[in-house]
């Protein structure tokens, strides 16, 4: 038995509930939905009307009336669809949202899985190649990013002092591996010609760069194996100062 509630305040007198009922097809179990006549007038002696939902009309309105919900449908076996057709909102058989995909960290991805959640853990959990993970969060909830511009983000540094103690002479320094970042300076106010392969530097052979007086080079996004800087001036010396991030 189905429970009618009165019409909405805003009926007017002559219009009346309407109970629309589909045939119950044995799968979905009954159905109903009720309606209310917004119009009506007298056609050869017989009232006639228009039928409306009484209920929300659009995103961010009052709610009014008695909206259709809506409703999902549990089938055993997901019926397809073809172009253009409407598609039901399945469920699984405890009535909930059917989603695809993977529901836990470390599961094989499959389907389209909805994830918008970030998850906090003192001691970050590791995956296997291929296997989708939750978004880490610090203990404030701020994501944790470990990647800068697709660059594993640095955790170390390296300093060194490179004297370039004769004029016109090629120095040189092995950068950490991995290095993410580097920086370097003349610790005094002359220039200094660098480049990242020998034989470039001492008498000026291009390619090579000048670093300024006074000027300060610095490079991120970078991800370096086996990486040597050769610097050299025209003052005898003078100390370049290098940072170097890993």
């Amino acid at each position: 038995m189905v429970d009618v509630p009165a019409a909405p305040q805003e009926s007017c007198a002559n219009e009346r509930e309407i109970l629309f009922m589909p045939e119950d097809d044995g799968a979905a179990g009954l159905r109903a939905t009720l309606f209310w006549s917004t119009h009506s007038e007298t056609v050869n002696g017989q009232r006639v009307g228009a039928l409306g939902v009484a209920g929300l009309a659009d995103h961010d309105e009052a709610l009014k009336g008695y909206p259709v919900p809506m409703a999902g449908v549990y089938r055993s076996t997901p019926p397809g669809v073809g172009d253009g057709d409407v598609v039901t909102l399945l469920t699984d058989a405890a009535g909930r949202p059917l989603i695809v995909g993977a529901a836990a960290h470390d599961a094989a991805a499959a389907g389209n899985p909805v994830r918008a959640a970030g998850v906090y853990r003192a001691t970050p959990a590791a995956i296997d190649d291929g296997d989708v993970g939750d978004l880490f969060i610090d203990a404030a909830g701020r994501l944790n990013v470990v990647v800068y511009n697709g660059v594993e983000k640095a955790t170390g540094e390296t300093s060194y002092n490179v004297t370039l103690a004769s004029a016109d002479t090629e120095y040189s320094q092995a950068l950490p591996a991995n290095t993410k970042r580097i920086s370097f300076r003349c610790r005094t106010n002359y220039d200094v010609r660098f480049a990242f392969e020998t034989g470039k530097v001492a008498t000026p052979t291009a390619p090579y760069s000048t670093l300024k007086a006074g000027r300060e080079y610095t490079e991120y996004d970078l991800d370096l194996a086996a990486v040597t800087l050769y610097l050299a001036s025209s003052q005898a010396g003078v100390v370049v100062e290098l940072e170097c991030w890993t």
